[in-house]
């Protein structure tokens, strides 16, 4: 609906405490002035006059005002409304809305302010990406969403992706195609595995869906798109891409259907299979889909089509080209869309062009778009590489940035990098139809700072002094900024928002390497002490209490992993003493981070899980809920194991920890470990142990913190040689042919040339067969010989030729094919050999 459309009413305002005060408001007017009262409360609100001005063919603005205890906003949208009146509530230091809710400090009366003016320099600004709908909000309930979309209100967001009841629509084509309700459940995954479904990635994984869960959502979504359509949101549907239960082969024998390969760990049934815009049965499907769509919620307009997110390989055909196989894929799908919706746009993510820059290239990717109407295409640019493309060859897109794979809750970024990479590109000639902004991060209430940033440029018509915003983002969170809290976060400017570091995970979370990860420089951890001695300054900010924790627990986080390694080593050398002191360290720390964030309003497994056992639905099917919202943050599949690894209170204390100490102590006592196992055991328990808060977290997270780093200056003397990448043990072996997997950071794939097998103690050697590289289930190198180490090293020595790119995202693992000769004594190491 636009701004302004619809039957006017007279609705009361209390103006100036005249509650005879009548003006007409318009709808648009009163889905604005729901944010806002949602925000400040009702009476406060009623100090607020609104009006939309009609603004067609141009950009989003607004202007804000106050006088006389007034706020008075205009505004081209409902959506430019709310972003006026935040930041005329963040330029007097009232506050700011995070994802733990609002926190004000509203005065009796309004501040003046002169009248203000800002025009976003972006048509659309753009929230989320495909994967966070599995990240972040695949269990969110109607009041949960209530809150996100205001926040995405007042953050400036108009264009949001909706892939709320895809699944539930997919199910009415389904058996109007012929498949039995049986198929469909065979072929759906879990709710939180959704969105890798949608795009072809997995299928027949964690599942199926039950019935009540289709019901549920498409309720939930039409509540969801009629608030977006009132506030003036733009909503991204997902749409048929290709993807179709191998059952359809009963149906359809003598169609041509395509193999989606993502990771090796998918293979199979769990691999979903895929027909081209070309075929029939693609027309009929997608067809039936938009129809039952629209006749459920409404028209669409923007519809998400990916067929080849991450997938091996393009498809082919006799006697064409692969460019010419794209262009026609491209013009295909647009004839499709818009033969079903008049005015639909094909929205696609830009993020397979970089992340498999080997197979698109400059040339495929502008063949796709050629033959498709500027007004047909939407390009999510997601990773700021449309340089590459010559600004997508004058297509319409939108600059991307990604903050985080996964939702992992570490501070890191490159505030300064999203600075200037969008005044770049706002200022070069090559821009041509630049749209938009987005933020597609992976996953969402993390690292508030920058999705603060990331909102803020979405509507920032000039460079963003980044001195004068940390600031003022300062004064908003906590309420005043002392030149020392200032000092403080100049030096995690420079530190932990100097590093992008998408994959930031501790080894503790991982579970094995022999290398400390430490995600934090000195300077970092000395100004989290200098943050936490401003503690009494801060008591009564629920923001600062909630950041406090957060960084301590980082802090206590580096030296359990430094721990962790010196336990390690102590334990190959025998040094039973260090073992035991550096393993109670390690758990001391961990376990302590975990009892702070017990005070923090977001980073707790209970949180996380209550939303899925809140969920409607029998109890077989709230635990299944709960299994599914366990496993996407811990195994995932496996394969994909650890990958959006979480400080939370809760997933420490009875995952990571307890994962840990089981594979020290099989070490130790030189017996198996099977995490996979032991994974599986924990995701379907449910349980959460109980632990009390800290009834003063701010003091026990200094003095934590001091501890740590005290303790932290005492040497081991027996470290392992720095070039060890990982270790074998009894535990590990086997007299038949075993594969072992051990974790590489993908840093170190830039200089890997190879490894080698150093025997070190006990009584069999053992006999290698290969070493692989596997990056995101796929092998990146190999080297397949017979080579022993032993008391005599034969052969022992591997060469990996690692292609120039290499993507790693997901996982990176050095997947061994090994056997021990005449027994399982057998311990030794792994050393990197680098170019």
């Amino acid at each position: 609906m636009k701004a302004g459309n619809g039957i006017k009413r007279l609705v009361a305002v209390g103006l100036l405490g005249l509650a005879a005060n009548v003006v007409w408001a318009s709808p648009a007017e009163d889905a604005a002035r729901g944010v806002i009262a949602r925000t400040v409360g009702k009476a406060s609100a009623a100090n607020v006059k609104i009006e939309i001005v009609s603004s067609e063919g141009k950009l989003p603005f607004y202007i804000y005002s106050a006088t006389d205890g007034i706020v008075t906003l205009k505004g081209s949208s409902p959506v430019a409304v709310c972003r006026g009146f935040y930041d005329y509530l963040r330029a007097n230091g009232l506050g700011m809305v995070g994802w733990r809710g609002p926190v004000l400090r509203l005065p009796a009366s309004w501040p003046d302010a002169p009248e203000t003016r800002c025009d976003s320099p972006f048509k659309f600004k753009q929230m989320y990406n495909v994967v966070t709908a599995g990240y972040s909000f695949p269990y969110w309930n109607r009041e949960r969403w209530s809150r996100e979309l205001d926040w995405l209100a007042l953050h400036g967001y108009n264009m949001i992706m909706a892939p709320i009841g895809t699944e539930a629509i997919m199910q009415r084509v389904w058996l109007k195609t012929g498949l039995t309700q049986a198929e469909i459940d065979a072929y759906n995954c879990g709710p939180a595995h959704m969105p890798w479904q949608r795009m072809g990635n997995i299928c027949h994984t964690d599942g199926p869906l039950p019935q009540s869960w289709m019901k549920d959502q498409i309720a939930l979504q039409h509540f969801i798109l009629q608030r977006m359509r009132a506030l003036g949101m733009h909503p991204i549907v997902q749409s048929f891409a290709g993807f179709v239960p191998h059952a359809m082969k009963r149906l359809y024998p003598d169609e041509k259907y395509y193999v989606s390969h993502w990771n090796s760990g998918f293979r199979g049934e769990r691999a979903p299979i895929y027909v081209l815009p070309e075929s029939k049965l693609f027309q009929k499907i997608f067809k039936e889909y938009i129809t039952e769509w629209q006749k459920e919620f409404g028209n669409g307009r923007y519809y998400l089509v990916d067929t080849f997110n991450e997938i091996k390989g393009l498809p082919s055909k006799p006697g064409k080209t692969t460019e010419e196989v794209m262009a026609d894929y491209g013009a295909d799908l647009v004839r499709l869309l818009r033969d079903a919706d008049e005015d639909s746009v094909w929205v696609i993510q830009g993020w397979i062009f970089g992340y498999q820059r080997n197979i698109w290239k400059q040339s495929i990717v502008k063949a796709l778009f050629s033959r498709v109407p500027d007004e047909r295409l939407l390009i999510l640019d997601m990773i700021a590489q449309w340089n590459r493309f010559g600004g997508y060859y004058g297509k319409p897109w939108i600059y991307g940035i990604i903050t985080n794979m996964g939702g992992k809750t570490p501070w890191y970024g490159k505030l300064d990098s999203y600075v200037n990479g969008v005044a770049t590109m706002l200022k070069s000639p090559g821009r041509n139809n630049n749209v938009g902004m987005s933020n597609h991060s992976e996953g969402i209430e993390v690292s508030e700072i920058i999705f603060e940033l990331l909102a803020d440029l979405g509507w920032a018509n000039s460079k963003i002094n980044l001195d004068e915003w940390l600031e003022q983002y300062c004064r908003n969170r906590y309420g005043k900024c002392p030149p020392e809290m200032l000092q403080v976060f100049q030096a995690f400017r420079h530190t932990a928002f100097h590093n992008k570091a998408w994959n930031a995970r501790f080894g503790w979370q991982r579970g094995n390497g022999s290398r400390a990860i430490k995600l934090y420089s000195g300077k970092f951890i000395q100004a989290v002490q200098e943050f936490l001695a401003m503690r009494d300054q801060f008591r009564d900010s629920p923001f600062y209490q909630d950041d406090a924790v957060e960084l301590a627990s980082f802090v206590l986080g580096q030296y359990a992993e430094i721990n962790r390694v010196k336990s390690l080593n102590a334990l190959k050398s025998g040094d039973q003493q260090a073992y035991r002191k550096c393993r109670g360290l390690m758990e001391k720390e961990l376990l302590q981070a975990d009892r702070l964030l017990e005070s923090h309003a977001l980073n707790r497994l209970e949180r996380w899980q209550g939303f899925a056992a809140g969920h409607p639905g029998s109890r077989e099917e709230r635990e299944f809920y709960q299994e599914n919202a366990r496993r996407i943050i811990t195994s995932w599949g496996p394969p994909v194991n650890d990958y959006s690894a979480r400080i939370w209170s809760g997933l420490i204390r009875d995952f990571y920890l307890p994962r840990l100490m089981a594979a020290f102590d099989a070490q130790e006592h030189k017996k198996r470990f099977d995490k996979n196992a032991w994974e599986d055991r924990w995701i379907r328990s449910l349980k959460i142990s109980e632990v009390e808060p800290y009834s003063d977290p701010l003091d026990k997270a200094a003095e934590f913190v001091d501890a740590a780093i005290e303790a932290g200056k005492t040497k081991y003397k027996a470290q392992l040689n720095g070039n060890v990448l990982a270790s074998w043990n009894p535990g590990q072996m086997s007299t038949e042919w075993t594969t072992v997997d051990w974790t590489l950071d993908p840093a170190l794939l830039k200089r890997l040339k190879g490894v080698k097998f150093v025997f070190t103690k006990g009584h069999h050697r053992i006999r290698i067969q290969s070493v692989e590289v596997v990056a995101d289930g796929n092998v990146a190198a190999l080297d397949r010989h017979e080579g022993l180490a032993g008391y005599q090293m034969v052969d022992n020595v591997y060469k990996l030729d690692l292609p120039a790119v290499v993507t790693a995202n997901n996982e990176c693992l050095l997947r061994v094919t090994l056997r021990s000769e005449g027994g399982t004594d057998s311990a030794g190491n792994i050393e990197i050999i680098e170019k």
